[in-house]
């Protein structure tokens, strides 16, 4: 029997470059200027982890509940896991992004900082989203750039470090079923 998975790697990618468009075209039409990749890359992080971040911003728990997103799933225990890898994983989304041409570095504003904005074909291909999932990712991150919009990119990212939940305990009592299991099959 051969098994399938749901997302194979390439559909991965693209589900990672379709939320990262929906952020830069919701931080585009909120604060009107390219994105420094480490607030971007902060952004994303939160989009993947909402109901981790409630505690930063209490609004965020009503847009979770109007889109359905409130139940919670084996994701949720490992953000702390995810937080520590979300930039090697951030950039390749911008790199293949870039290779499209649908996003382009902005060198007009600070030099320290690395800007990206959205095309004008990755204006379009984010505008002809519409699925349930794409108006929940906008409304998240539109509460995501409202409040973050002007916070430093550093302490934002120590910010939600510190209010992602320890769900070590949990994690560890998944792993005892598991072990059981792989005994009773010989492995």
């Amino acid at each position: 029997m051969r098994r399938r998975s749901l997302l194979s790697p390439g559909h991965s990618a693209s589900f990672h470059m379709g939320r990262a468009l929906l952020l830069l075209d919701t931080w585009r039409r909120e604060e009107k200027k390219p994105i420094s990749v480490e607030r971007a890359m902060a952004v994303d992080f939160a989009l993947q982890q909402p109901r981790a971040l409630v505690s930063l911003i209490p609004k965020l728990a009503t847009v979770i509940r109007a889109h359905g997103l409130y139940a919670g799933d084996l994701a949720d225990l490992f953000a702390e896991r995810n937080f520590t890898a979300m930039r090697e994983g951030f950039l390749q989304t911008v790199s293949e992004l870039m290779s499209r041409d649908l996003i382009i570095e902005d060198r007009t504003g600070n030099d320290k900082d690395v800007l990206i904005d959205l095309t004008a074909a990755g204006i379009d291909i984010a505008g002809r989203f519409t699925s349930a999932w794409a108006h929940a990712m906008r409304a998240l991150a539109e509460v995501f750039c409202e409040a973050w919009g002007r916070r430093n990119a550093g302490v934002l990212l120590s910010d939600i470090q510190r209010a992602l939940p320890d769900f070590s305990r949990d994690i560890a009592a998944l792993e005892l079923p598991i072990r059981a299991w792989k005994q009773e099959e010989g492995q």
